[in-house]
């Protein structure tokens, strides 16, 4: 290896580094922005009054096995769940953060 290839090499990991933490720092504020005043005992609804509304997705993703006398299937699933109103974010506050990480209204 060339001895001019090892500073170059150090900048990348530097700055790489420094991206990181620089996300950190924006995905931090956000979970803080998020959580500060979220209660666990709550019900998620904005009015009281309101019903909660709850949204389940199940996505099969592979048969894993089969054992009919069984009568047991072994599956891999996505599941995607959702309800709480107060998890939302406004993305054009954050534009630091990819809108797939952050938690968005579904």
């Amino acid at each position: 290896m060339a001895p001019h290839s090892k500073p170059h090499g150090l900048k990348t990991h530097v700055a790489l580094v420094g991206w990181l933490i620089d996300a950190g720092y924006h995905e931090k504020r956000l979970l803080h922005h998020l959580l500060d005043n979220y209660n666990v005992l709550e019900r998620p609804v904005v009015n009281e009054s309101d019903p909660l509304q709850l949204s389940f997705g199940l996505t099969l993703m592979q048969i894993i096995d089969v054992d009919e006398k069984n009568q047991l299937l072994i599956t891999n699933i996505w599941l995607k769940l959702g309800c709480d109103v107060s998890g939302v974010m406004n993305s054009s506050n954050y534009p630091e953060i990819i809108p797939d990480v952050g938690i968005e209204k579904g």
